[in-house]
């Protein structure tokens, strides 16, 4: 079987290209949702490694969030991209789950191998230390459900 160069050119074009697609529809959702602290975050690294191939959820801390970092968390958040790749992934689920969805379950396992803890009391939802404030905001993929706090691996 001969393989046609071109074909697969075009082939791995098209995959970087929905890499690139999906990148950029998570970082601009964010950023027309008011959370540009986490989309210029998400701009700086390639997203793919936590991202995935399908579905997906993010907990995008809120602009506030940011606030309760010292000096040496943020200097590390901003400059060591491994670190930035852990956080992110450690807000991020292989699977879209709805807000109805999260507010029923126990737990749930981060693309960074965590588990996390999910609490239901009088409407309010926490996912391991942090309160979800905003939910099901669609994006390409999957969805984003704000949360006012880091999930620091």
């Amino acid at each position: 079987m001969d393989v046609d160069t071109e074909q697969v050119d075009d082939v791995v074009d098209s995959a970087a290209s929905d890499v690139d697609t999906a990148s950029d529809d998570l970082a601009q959702t964010l950023r027309d949702n008011g959370l540009d602290s986490i989309a210029g975050i998400v701009e700086q690294v390639d997203v793919t490694e936590w991202l995935g191939e399908g579905d997906f959820t993010f907990f995008a801390p809120d602009n506030e969030a940011f606030l309760g970092l010292d000096a040496d968390q943020t200097a590390d958040l901003l400059t060591d991209p491994a670190q930035v790749l852990d956080v992110l992934a450690n807000h991020t689920l292989s699977d879209t789950v709805s807000a109805d969805e999260l507010a029923s379950m126990a737990t749930v396992d981060t693309e960074a191998g965590e588990t996390l803890e999910v609490t239901s009391e009088d409407g309010a939802v926490q996912v391991g230390a942090v309160t979800v404030v905003s939910t099901d905001i669609e994006v390409a993929g999957g969805v984003i459900h704000v949360v006012d706090g880091l999930l620091l691996p």
